[in-house]
């Protein structure tokens, strides 16, 4: 594309937004970010990448954390700092800042990890959510990874509550809300190709705008 255009996509656990977003990616001849990300964050601070994937769009209860730095800063110790920020906050700073070195070096696609809220000033930004009913859902993660269809629906509402917890948290806004986004697309009842090639055909449209 002759403009550099930045697309973030937030998704449902099953409904294929990776796949669409590796998809749109190679149909617009930019960069695809998702696995990605954590390897820029583990090298740009030095947090052992396995430790980023342990925390990876993860909602942890950082009260603890809190609580300690607070005990130790009554206590006016100078390891009061050590405890300010928990592994969880640390990794999603470093996700951060590495979606926001990729994004202003060059095009591409982002994947969760709140980069439509890290990227919402970008104007060549475009915020897309992926979503699909249950059923759909649960089918694709039991051809996927080969699982009963209680065990799929099981994972499925467990990263989905995660997702959501992660994103509230982290932005002060509602994941899925369609607020946050330029369009918002059920992959329930159309092909994942055929989901990339609509959202090429937005991504070009909008990009005329900026």
């Amino acid at each position: 594309m002759e403009k550099k255009i930045i697309i973030t996509i937030e998704r449902q656990y099953g409904s294929g937004g990776e796949k669409i977003g590796e998809l749109l990616a190679q149909r617009l001849g930019i960069a695809f970010f998702d696995k990605e990300i954590l390897a820029v964050a583990s090298k740009e601070s030095n947090i052992e990448e396995e430790v980023c994937k342990s925390f990876d769009e993860a909602f942890v209860d950082t009260g603890i954390y809190s609580l300690i730095y607070s005990m130790l800063s009554d206590a006016r110790t100078t390891k009061a700092t050590e405890y300010r920020q928990s592994p969880a906050e640390q990794v999603y700073l470093a996700e951060f800042n590495a979606i926001r070195k990729l994004a202003k070096e060059q095009a591409g696609v982002f994947i969760g990890r709140c980069s439509d809220y890290i990227l919402q000033e970008y104007k060549n930004a475009v915020h897309f959510f992926v979503h699909a009913p249950i059923d759909v859902r649960v089918e694709r993660v039991c051809q996927y990874d080969n699982l009963n269809r209680s065990d799929a629906e099981t994972i499925i509402r467990k990263k989905d509550r995660e997702r959501e917890k992660y994103y509230n948290y982290y932005t002060n806004q509602k994941w899925g809300d369609v607020c946050n986004y330029h369009l918002s697309i059920d992959t329930g009842s159309i092909e994942l190709n055929d989901a990339a090639m609509l959202l090429e055909q937005y991504v070009k449209n909008i990009s005329k705008i900026y």
